[in-house]
């Protein structure tokens, strides 16, 4: 089942089923009332298509993690042409390039990945993304009325222009990426031309051979990953359209957009102890997981320019931090304790909280009162063996005989 908690982003951890709320889309960003319902339809609708198709689901993670191994594989070749492995600092910085780590300790079978191939994820997960979000769209439309384009459907028109996708102008975005938003873009904002740079508009336009026809991307889309009346496109079957005619582009112009890209070596700060913090951040040279050196994906967005659009996760390749590690060790620990000992804590809680509030303020009163409610329920307790006893010979007293009643606490 589905658990929601506030966060700093919209989206939904399929793994755990939780749905992460952006509490900034309540308090700063101006959404609607009616957005942020629809928000949440959105994360739910991408539960119920994970529900409805785990396995489908979780082979395209696999399929994902496998593009990402050859993408990062791709990186690292640019980055040996530009290295000196006689150098002692840049074969050491290629080398922490090329260790492998686990992507889960606790579970060996998820395989492995270097730094690079981890970053390179993001590319990949973006594109599935953006194609789930507007199957996932469709399916809100149909199931919700009131966001269906003759009713409330404005208000996610209005969303996904002014707020999530706001420019029109992505000519200066890698390749891939302007691929991607167009689809997207243009399912949601129809009414609104894009500034694209010409292979990536040719491309939209191109008639591509499929099923015995010959579609367009977005016609492919139209026809075979959205969902219409009798055809709701489970999840492997949008994903083998999506692997058959759609990624070949998508992985064309990832290609493309490595072969354009000049991998910079981090400039030494004046100390000689390696790159200074500018110069790592405008190379995307950041630290790893263990603290070391290793560049990112070379297309990641900056914060500010990375559209704040509704997301899910699947979280196959960061291990949970400290924090998230208590959390759920403390989770576990409730979740073992018997269904009695959860009904006593949340009754004494319910009790401090009322000593307190009788107490008006006085915390040494509160506990007091605290003390006294425990000792009383502690006397009712001894004595409730008992009352079924007293009861029967009070039945016999009055009525001269023996009625079956049955006792019960609440």
């Amino acid at each position: 089942s589905l658990k929601f908690k506030l966060g700093k982003a919209f989206f939904i951890d399929l793994e755990n089923g939780e749905v992460n709320m952006d509490a900034s889309w309540f308090e700063k960003k101006g959404f609607s009332k009616e957005q942020i319902l629809w928000a949440h339809l959105h994360e739910i609708m991408h539960f119920l298509d994970y529900r409805d198709d785990t396995e489908g689901m979780k082979e395209n993670f696999s399929h994902i993690n496998d593009l990402a191994r050859k993408t990062g594989d791709e990186l690292l070749a640019k980055w040996e042409k530009v290295l000196d492995k006689n150098n002692a600092e840049d074969a050491s910085f290629l080398e922490k390039m090329k260790t492998q780590k686990p992507l889960d300790q606790k579970n060996p079978k998820r395989g492995s990945m270097n730094s690079l191939q981890k970053s390179s994820y993001s590319i990949h997960h973006m594109f599935y993304n953006v194609m789930d979000d507007i199957w996932v769209n469709r399916m809100v439309e149909r199931k919700a009325q009131a966001y269906s384009a003759d009713f409330g459907g404005s208000e996610v028109t209005r969303l996904y222009k002014e707020k999530l996708f706001p420019q029109t102008d992505y000519s200066k975005e890698p390749l891939h990426r302007q691929f991607s938003y167009a689809l997207l873009r243009k399912e949601m904002v129809p009414d609104e031309e894009l500034t694209l740079s010409p292979e990536v508009s040719e491309v939209l336009k191109r008639k591509l051979k499929y099923m015995g026809g010959e579609y367009t991307p977005s016609e492919i889309v139209d026809t075979f990953i959205k969902p219409a009346f009798a055809r709701d496109t489970m999840a492997s079957e949008r994903y083998f359209t999506i692997q058959s005619a759609l990624e070949p582009i998508f992985l064309d112009f990832i290609k493309k957009d490595i072969d354009a890209w000049e991998p910079k070596k981090p400039e030494e700060s004046k100390g000689g102890q390696g790159g200074d913090k500018e110069s790592e951040e405008k190379n995307g040279d950041k630290k790893d997981d263990d603290g070391n050196g290793a560049p990112e994906n070379p297309f990641d967005m900056k914060d500010e320019e990375n559209p704040n659009m509704p997301d899910f996760t699947y979280d196959e390749m960061d291990n949970a931090n400290k924090k998230e590690k208590a959390e759920k060790e403390k989770k576990a620990k409730e979740d073992d304790k018997k269904p009695k000992d959860k009904a006593q804590e949340a009754e004494d809680e319910l009790d401090r909280k009322w000593a307190e509030k009788e107490a008006g303020g006085d915390e040494s009163k509160a506990r007091e009162l605290h003390r006294a409610i425990k000792e009383y329920k502690k006397l009712a307790e001894s004595i409730y063996p008992y009352l079924e006893e007293l009861s029967l010979l009070w039945r016999n007293i009055v009525f001269g005989r023996s009625r079956g009643v049955k006792v019960e606490m609440s």
